[in-house]
Order: C-alpha cells, then sequence, then structure tokens
C-alpha cells in the first residue's frame, strides 16, 4: 500500500538535519501552525523492500507500544520518496546527537536510564523485544529532563526474537550495544535480557565518556561483546558512586542469566539512586534487584543435567585441537537434548577458535546421494566466500594443488566453489568404478576439511539425525572416522536409538566401526531427573528451589523428563493458566490439581498432536505445506505454493514462531523447531476437513511428493 505523500497537519516551512544515523536519519522540522515535529526517515540509498517493510512495522510496533517511556508515532508518511515518521518535538532528540567527549551528570544519566528502564518495562509487558537499543534510538528532552524509546525496526516479540536473526541486520544497529547472544556466537536465546545489555551499555557512556568497547571491525566487535571484560566505570571516571558501578556491571555480564531479569527491577535500583542523591547527596550501599522477577516465563538456553556428557564432549575436543582425529556417537529419544548438547561445543569453538560444520540428514531426501554431506561442505564453501578477495586465490591454489583430479568431486559435493573458482573449471570427473567412485568422493571431502583444520582451528562435523542420512553419505563418514591420518577433525553424529533399525546401513557402519577398534565415543542422554528440572524452574520462574520442588515432581511424571516436552509442557500451563505469575505477591503460582489431571499431560506426544490439529485453517495448510519442503525451508517458497502475498504471508509466519512450532534461522529460511513437529504437521495434510478448503495451489502441495531423484553424475 503506498504511504501518504502529505505530512501532519499543515505543511512543513523549515526541514533541517538533526542527526544521521546506520539505518535512519533524524530531521527537525515546523509546521505552519508552528508546532515542532522530530522525522525519522529511513535513510537514503536503503531502497530494498525488506528495509521499507522493517520501517513500515517498526512504525507499527511502536505505534501499539505507545505509553510511558515510548515516543508517540503520529503518521507514517512518505518524505522524498523515503517511509518516514513523525513524533512531536517534545519527545526529544536523538541521543546520538547529545553526546560530546565528557561524561554527563551523574544525575542527568541516571535520570535518563531510568526512564528507558521504564520504557522497557511497558515494552517487555506487551511480549516484545526492542532489539535496538542505542543512542541512536533513545529521544532525551533536556528541558524536560525525560527520555523515551524510539527505533522499533528490529522488535520482535519475545518468540519471535529467540530465533531470529538479530545478528545478520547487525548493519542497522550500533555495534557498541550489541548483546552477545545476538551475536550468533553465544549458545543463549535473545531475550528481554538483551535490551538491558544495551542500555548497560548506553549507561557506561553517558557515565565515562565512551563505551565498554572498541572496535574496528565486525569480528572485533563480536569478540569484545563475547569474550572481553570492559573496564570499571570508576577506574574511568573515579567519582562514579560503587552501587551505580555495580548496576552496569551487572547490566552488562555476558550470560543473559547473570544480569537483570526485569527493566522493573532495574528501574526501581535506578530510582533509589536518585532518590539517595537528591536527600542526602551519596548513594549507600544495597542489594541489588531483590525483588528481580520478570512475571514471564522464562525459557533458560543453558543445558540442565548434562555435566557429565559436556565435559566428556570437552575432553574430545581437547584432544582434537592437541591433533587428533575423533569421533562422537550421541544417542536418545526425540527431544532429549542431543543437538543442544552440541551447541555448547559450538560456543566454545567460536569463543577459543576453530570451525563448526553442522548438516542436518532429512529421512524425505534419503534417496539422494551426498544430500548430507553437501549441506555441510557448503558451509565450508560460504567460509571461503566470507575471505577477503584478495585472500582467496592463495586458498584456491592450495586446494586445487591437494585435489588433484579429485577437483571435480568436490565441485559436485559443493557447486559454489566453482564460483570462487570463476566457474572455469568445469567439473567432469572420470568414469569409475563404484568402489572408485566413492573413494574419490571420500579424498575430495578430506583435503576439504583438512584446508580449515589445525592447529588452533580444530574443526567439529556434525552430522544431526544421522539415522536418516543417505547410504553415500555414510560412506564417506565411515571412511573419516576410520582414517587414523585425519587430525585436528571431530566428527560428532546424533541419532534416535529407538530408530536404528529404520536405517540399516547406519547400524553396519557402526559395527565395522566397532570391529576396526574405532568405535566412537558413546553419550547416551537420559530423561531429565526431579533435581535438574527443579533447576530448570527456578531459572524459568525465577523462584526458590525448595518450593518448586513439587512443581518439578509434577512436570516429571508429565513428560518422563523429556526436555522438549518439559518446555511445551510449561507454555501449554501458562496458556491453560494452571501456572502464573502473581503480581501481588511476585511469585508464581500453579494448579496442582489441573496439572496432575490434564488428560494431555500422561502423553506428552499427544499434547503436541492436539496442539497442532487444532491450528486454525490458515496456520495448518502454512505448516504442512513448510513440512514437505523439509526441515529447513524457504518462506517465500512455502508463501508461493500457498498464492500467499508477502502481507499475507508474514503475520502468519510470525504466529507459528510464536507458538514454538518454527523457528528464523536466517532472512527468510525458516526451520521446524523439531523433527517430530515437521512429522506431525505432514499429517494435516491428510485431514479431510483440510483438504475439503484447499489453498489456490494445493493440488500441486498435495501432489508434490518425495523429492526428486538425485542428479545423474552422483
Amino acid at each position: 500500500m503506498p504511504l501518504p505523500s502529505a505530512p501532519p497537519p499543515g505543511e512543513f516551512l523549515e526541514v533541517s538535519l538533526l542527526s544521521a544515523g546506520l539505518f535512519a536519519d533524524y530531521l527537525r522540522a515546523q509546521d505552519a501552525q508552528g508546532q515542532q515535529w522530530l522525522l525519522r526517515t529511513l535513510k537514503s540509498g536503503l531502497g530494498e523492500r525488506a528495509a521499507h517493510r522493517r520501517f513500515r512495522k517498526g512504525f507499527e510496533l511502536q505505534q501499539r507500544a505507545r505509553g510511558t517511556g515510548v515516543a508517540n508515532a503520529r503518521l507514517l508518511f512518505a518524505y522524498q520518496g523515503m517511509p518516514c515518521v513523525a513524533m512531536s518535538g517534545e519527545d526529544g532528540t536523538p541521543l546520538q546527537s547529545q553526546l560530546g567527549a565528557q561524561p554527563w551528570p551523574l544525575e542527568q544519566a541516571l535520570r535518563l536510564a531510568a526512564d528507558i528502564a521504564e520504557g522497557l518495562e511497558h515494552v517487555h509487558s506487551l511480549g516484545l523485544v526492542h532489539g535496538n537499543v542505542s543512542a541512536a534510538t533513545i529521544l532525551w528532552n533536556p528541558q524536560t529532563q525525560s527520555a523515551c524509546l524510539t527505533g522499533f525496526d528490529l522488535a520482535r516479540t519475545r518468540n519471535e526474537a529467540q530465533g531470529s536473526d538479530f545478528f545478520s541486520r547487525s548493519a542497522e544497529t550500533d555495534p557498541a550495544c550489541m548483546p552477545p547472544e545476538c551475536t550468533g556466537r553465544l549458545n543463549r536465546f535473545v531475550d528481554t535480557p538483551a535490551d538491558l545489555y544495551a542500555l548497560g551499555a548506553v549507561m557506561y557512556r553517558l557515565v565515562s565518556g565512551q563505551y565498554p568497547f572498541d572496535a574496528s571491525d565486525t569480528l572485533g566487535w563480536i569478540h569484545a561483546h563475547v569474550a572481553q571484560r570492559p573496564r570499571t566505570l570508576q577506574s574511568l571516571a573515579p567519582s562514579t558512586p560503587e552501587m551505580v558501578s555495580r548496576i552496569v556491571a551487572r547490566l552488562l555480564e555476558k550470560m543473559p542469566e547473570q544480569r537483570y531479569q526485569s527493566a522493573w527491577s532495574l528501574k526501581t535500583d535506578l530510582q533509589y539512586c536518585l532518590q539517595a542523591l537528591a536527600r542526602d547527596g551519596h548513594i549507600p550501599a544495597f542489594a541489588l534487584g531483590l525483588e528481580d522477577y520478570s512475571g514471564q516465563l522464562r525459557h533458560p538456553s543453558r543445558l540442565y543435567g548434562r555435566e557429565e556428557q559436556l565435559e566428556a564432549l570437552s575432553r574430545a575436543l581437547e584432544q582434537v585441537r592437541k591433533g587428533a582425529g575423533l569421533s562422537v556417537c550421541i544417542t536418545g529419544y526425540s527431544g532429549i537434548g542431543k543437538s543442544a548438547l552440541v551447541g555448547d561445543i559450538r560456543s566454545k569453538l567460536q569463543l577459543e577458535g576453530g570451525y563448526f560444520v553442522s548438516c542436518k540428514a532429512d529421512p524425505f531426501r534419503r534417496n539422494q546421494p551426498y544430500s548430507v554431506l553437501t549441506q555441510g561442505l557448503e558451509v565450508l564453501s560460504a567460509r571461503l566466500h566470507e575471505e577477503e578477495e584478495d585472500a582467496r586465490p592463495a586458498w584456491m591454489d592450495k586446494l586445487v594443488s591437494a585435489l588433484g583430479d579429485d577437483l571435480p568431486y568436490l565441485q559436485l559435493l559443493a557447486p559454489s566453489i566453482r564460483q570462487l573458482m570463476g566457474g572455469t573449471r568445469e567439473a567432469v570427473p572420470k568414469k569409475q568404478a563404484a568402489a572408485d567412485l566413492r573413494a574419490s568422493y571420500f579424498r575430495a571431502t578430506k583435503v576439504f576439511l583438512e584446508l580449515f583444520a589445525g592447529p588452533g582451528t580444530p574443526l567439529v562435523l556434525f552430522v544431526d539425525d544421522v539415522h536418516g542420512a543417505d547410504p553415500a553419505t555414510l560412506a564417506v563418514l565411515e571412511q573419516l572416522m576410520l582414517d587414523r591420518t585425519l587430525q585436528h577433525v571431530l566428527v560428532v553424529l546424533t541419532y534416535r536409538d529407538n530408530e536404528l533399525d529404520a536405517n540399516p546401513e547406519l547400524g553396519l557402519m557402526l559395527h565395522r566401526l566397532q570391529a576396526a577398534g574405532r568405535s566412537p565415543l558413546a553419550l547416551q542422554l537420559k530423561g531429565l531427573s526431579e533435581e535438574s528440572i527443579a533447576e530448570w524452574l527456578n531459572d524459568a520462574l525465577q523462584g526458590a528451589d525448595q518450593f518448586l520442588q513439587p512443581l518439578a515432581h509434577l512436570i516429571a511424571r508429565k513428560t518422563a523428563g523429556n526436555p522438549f516436552f518439559v518446555h511445551r509442557f510449561l507454555g501449554f500451563a501458562v496458556q491453560q493458566d494452571w501456572l502464573h505469575f502473581n503480581p501481588v505477591v511476585r511469585q508464581w503460582t500453579w494448579e496442582s490439581a489441573a496439572i496432575r489431571s490434564s488428560a494431555l499431560a500422561d502423553n506428552v506426544v499427544e499434547m503436541l498432536l492436539s496442539q497442532i490439529q487444532q491450528l486454525p485453517q490458515d496456520q495448518g495448510l502454512l505448516l504442512a505445506t513448510a513440512a514437505v519442503l523439509g526441515v529447513e525451508f524457504q518462506a517465500a517458497e512455502v508463501g508461493a505454493l500457498q498464492g500467499l502475498t508477502p502481507t499475507e504471508l508474514w503475520p502468519v509466519m510470525d504466529r507459528l514462531c510464536a507458538h514454538g512450532y518454527l523457528r528464523n534461522v536466517q532472512r527468510g529460511l525458516y526451520a521446524f523447531n523439531h523433527d517430530r513437529i515437521q512429522e506431525e504437521a505432514l499429517r494435516l495434510l491428510d485431514d479431510p476437513v483440510r483438504r475439503a478448503r484447499p489453498p489456490r495451489h494445493a493440488p500441486e502441495i498435495h501432489t508434490r511428493g518425495p523429492p526428486p531423484p538425485p542428479p545423474r553424475q552422483f
């Protein structure tokens, strides 16, 4: 829909640039009636549709969040061909235009932070994460000594934020205020504490005159936020009160669970500081965050009850870092936490150096040779694409020299390699016997892995749900695990041990590895104990362990300790109001009788099925269509199959993410949160009611069937 070209009531007589930002510019304007306006317009040159769509959605969310601490977005209109939001001039001007080299007066800095904390309290109460708190999205009015928030372009609901691609849009944000979990390098969900970290970075800048970290490039910023500790405020500004220094230090903790958990608690502490300064001229010592309860169900991203397995994986990684070549098999039922366990190793690699290559087997593509392996090798190919252009030829020369006649096989496994070579070398493998052909694919894979793996940079090849892998991929994996010359490489496989019979090739492979004395390290995951669930609940509900033990006992019985179902059951209990936060006593309470007698709870699988079956028509068909495409899929393709416009598609995708069925992997790419969700979503296509009211492209969906046969060159 085209935007109105008219400005707010009355023509603008004066318009001047106030502040230029990374994503948006601020203009000062005055209309014919003499009213002052603050205009925030999409930066000239950002003409792509995605930027326009985010800007418009930001306006809608800012209007939805209108209230204390949030600037009133009056109107969205077109200004010089770009979308523009009009706000009252009384809201203030962007903080970035008011920062100087010197620190701010302490009382003024605390007042601004308290106002923004109050604004975030309101935003978070609506279930939103702002996602872009910085000096560019904070407005400060020096006359009224008040601050408010704007710039909701990256705002998401809490469910969407936990699977969103904040970091892929980091060019639109201030890297000085980037929360560690938004870098993609931390095994933590993005949630409301991310906003509090960013506010902590702004407070640090106001009190000390500089940001916590400084860097010259993106990787430098990432390393700083994830691995470095900022200097104490008192070392930069000696007059800073100890309690203010401690508040900012708590906001800037690396782990989200160690920060303030609620903007309300932060606001309370800041207001106490202001009152003490006004009354006594100093801030006495006090306990921070005495009632730091967000009142929202948290979904902790740390692992519980997996200390032994984590220690074993860490030891294996350390051996690989020293030069070994090892393999690990992680087994357990669906939802038991196999992938989450490996995610912890990924975080360790990103902090300490190394490569993590992830691929996931899809049983619906088991008839496509090397389909799983191609996923992983394309990940490494993408890393080469990220190298500086002048560094790529050296990588390519080394690769070509090592591969020799096997180069065409790597080009078939990772087609994007040809682009790095200028597309000049044709992938024409010579005709060979089947055994020799498999050997060529193995050598090509090994050489490519060795190009990256080395001292100080171990490589982890993670194949998730390997029980669904194609035989050709399994053959290469077996050779890698048998090869005693392979160094600095850790092969990690996960599979459901109860489905081992579904892929006989996998069972035979494991038997041959055992016979050769190369059995992988076996880690079997079982259900969580009541103690581990109580620990989880203590973090999720921010309550005392001893009071949560009865609830932990109930949930353990209902879920058999399966982490995925614990997560889903908690959400379902909140939805049914069996579990709710009492704002009067500021504690969580639950209905034991309702939970104990719930019909769904005795079978967690049935609980999941019932929720999917109860989805509205549009969401159910969209989920089923996505399931046909695979575990991961492009949202645009789902929209095309359903005949939906982007305006119709994205709200439904957002709701499916909010329900927890899907997650946003990166721009436009989505994935099912669990294999079982995909499997059950496919059953929706067999629902006669849903089939009776098909979408515009339903015949194509229902007849699409399994993926096409593999390419002939394999």
